[in-house]
C-alpha cells in the first residue's frame, strides 16, 4: 500500500511541475486502473479495467476520447489454451464475452505469445459516463462474470 500512495504522490508530483511551466504543456493521454484476479474456464486470470483518456483525432466537443477497457490476461505464459476452448460455440470464453457485451464492452479473444487473452472496451461520451462507469466497474464481482 505504501507503493501504491508514493506512486500517487509521484504522478501528481509530475502534474504539478508541468503545471507550472505554463501553457506550453499539455496533459496528452492518462490512465487509471486497477487490477484484479479470478479463476474461470479451468485457468487463473489476471484482469485489468482501465479508463482511459486520449486526445481526439478529429475535433470534439472536449478534445478528447474516453474509454473504457476490460482486458483478461493469463497469468503466467502458455502455449496455448485448453482445446477448443476459444471456438467452441457455448464454451466458456463465449460465455465470458457475452457477460462482456452486457456491460456495453465490445471485443474478442485474441492469440498472443503469452496464450489467448480477453480485449474488451467500450467509448465512453464524456466525463460523467467515466465516473459512472468506473463505480459500475468497481462494484463488478469477476468471480460471477467468469462462473459458467
Amino acid at each position: 500500500m505504501k507503493a501504491n500512495k508514493r506512486a500517487h504522490a509521484q504522478f501528481w508530483a509530475v502534474a504539478d511541475h508541468f503545471r507550472t511551466l505554463g501553457q506550453v504543456w499539455s496533459p496528452r493521454d492518462a490512465g487509471y486502473e486497477f487490477v484484479r484476479e479470478t479463476t474461470g474456464g479451468g485457468l487463473d486470470w489476471i484482469v485489468r479495467v482501465k479508463f482511459h483518456v486520449a486526445p481526439a483525432d478529429r475535433k470534439s466537443d472536449t478534445g478528447r476520447l474516453f474509454r473504457a477497457s476490460v482486458t483478461w490476461w493469463p497469468p503466467a505464459p502458455r502455449k496455448a489454451t485448453p482445446a477448443g476452448q476459444v471456438r467452441k460455440p457455448g464454451g466458456w470464453f463465449d460465455s465470458v464475452k457475452k457477460r462482456m457485451r452486457a456491460l456495453g464492452l465490445d471485443g474478442e479473444w485474441e492469440k498472443s505469445p503469452f496464450g489467448t487473452f480477453g480485449n474488451f472496451s467500450k467509448s465512453l461520451p464524456d466525463v460523467a459516463a467515466v465516473r459512472r462507469e468506473s463505480a459500475r466497474f468497481q462494484k463488478l464481482n469477476l468471480d460471477e462474470v467468469a462462473a459458467r
